[in-house]
């Protein structure tokens, strides 16, 4: 086995253990047969693909999937991000990532794009999109990625670019020649995508806003986005059905399809009474809800679910940001009001019932604002 080892090693393949990679090729959603006792951790797959990374040449690297112990799931371990272990910050990716600019595959210049996005968010205040954006490196990173776009084909390559340029607002002709590319190739692969892809990849797109890669572009990608998502909202997450929500409702769609996946991401969201919910989670889709006009019928109980949700546990209030309290009351103020009568559209129709829901919940977030 040593000598098989050595021979492996010496033609320039990977070792043969102990890790189990699981087919790309795999039936979606199908479990793959493993012996528990043989696989390794995540973090200990991890540090050695590291290892393994920097001993194989960059042309061989491709995504990997391990599977994990962790609960069964199946988590992805990114060859292309080795190159950028020393990085830290915004500007060490960007300096690490210009230095070798030249000889970055489109998947290192992916993985690249996000974690500057990632190291962003970090960041804070230190690192706006502002600066990323007028950063010299920033551009000549995108104007690299846009030239070879037509080479983004795979789901969680299309999802972190545009979550990326969503993420730091990036913006320009570079930007709209990217999403212009990704909207043509991305469209055939959805059914390949998890729930978290469609819905971050949604996200993405909301951010970049309507003008990014032109109107008809985006919005046929967000269509085809909705129409693949929405057989499938049971299996989202109740981040990715708020993120979900807030996307089209940012995006100002309200096509047939729209409206459809948006009341099916509503109902999922009562169902699971708003579980693992994040505050942020919570405020978006009240706003979205408003923001959406969805009809009273829809609208009214998720306030009333929604208020009742957040009544049981009031304490759960001093985990929101000032911003959070005040987007879900507006959101539901919007919905529910002070109207009499039974119109729909998103208007009147509110009983004394969701009246009082929705007024203990503001006297919880006025009791949480004066602490």
């Amino acid at each position: 086995q040593q000598q098989q080892q050595q021979q492996h090693q010496q033609q320039g393949h990977l070792p043969l253990a102990p890790l189990q990679l699981i087919s790309m090729q795999a039936p979606l959603g199908g479990q793959p047969q493993h012996d528990a006792e043989q696989l390794a951790t995540p973090e200990q797959c991890g540090q050695q693909l590291k290892q393994q990374s920097r001993q194989e040449p960059r042309s061989n690297r491709r995504e990997r999937r391990f599977y994990s112990e962790n609960g069964g799931v199946a988590q992805e371990v990114d060859a292309d991000c080795a190159f950028l272990d020393a990085a830290t910050t915004v500007t060490e990716a960007l300096q690490t990532c210009a230095d070798q600019l030249e000889h970055l595959s489109v998947g290192e210049l992916v993985s690249c794009l996000h974690a500057v996005a990632k190291f962003s968010e970090a960041e804070g205040q230190n690192s706006s999109p502002t600066s990323i954006n007028r950063d010299p490196r920033f551009e000549i990173i995108l104007a690299q990625l846009c030239a070879c776009s037509h080479e983004i084909t795979t789901p969680r390559q299309v999802m972190r670019v545009l979550w990326a340029l969503g993420k730091v607002n990036a913006g320009g002709r570079d930007v709209e020649a990217i999403i212009a590319s990704i909207s043509e190739k991305a469209t055939p692969i959805l059914p390949q995508f998890t729930s978290m892809e469609l819905s971050n990849s949604l996200w993405g797109l909301a951010r970049l806003g309507r003008g990014a890669g032109g109107d008809a572009r985006l919005l046929k990608l967000v269509s085809a986005i909705v129409l693949e998502g929405t057989p499938r909202v049971s299996s989202f997450s109740a981040q990715c059905l708020a993120n979900s929500l807030w996307a089209i409702a940012k995006l100002e769609v309200n096509g047939a399809p729209e409206g459809d996946f948006c009341r099916s991401c509503v109902s999922q969201l009562r169902q699971n009474r708003f579980f693992e919910t994040t505050p942020q989670g919570f405020a978006n889709s009240l706003w979205a809800v408003a923001k959406l006009r969805l009809h009273t019928n829809i609208a009214t109980p998720f306030c009333v679910d929604a208020a009742r949700y957040a009544i049981e546990e009031p304490a759960d209030l001093s985990g929101f940001m000032p911003q959070e309290l005040s987007m879900a009351l507006w959101g539901m103020a919007k919905v529910v009001g002070r109207r009499t009568g039974s119109k729909g559209g998103g208007k009147g129709g509110a009983s004394s019932g969701a009246a009082t829901e929705v007024e203990a919940f503001a006297i919880n977030v006025a009791a949480e604002g004066t602490r």
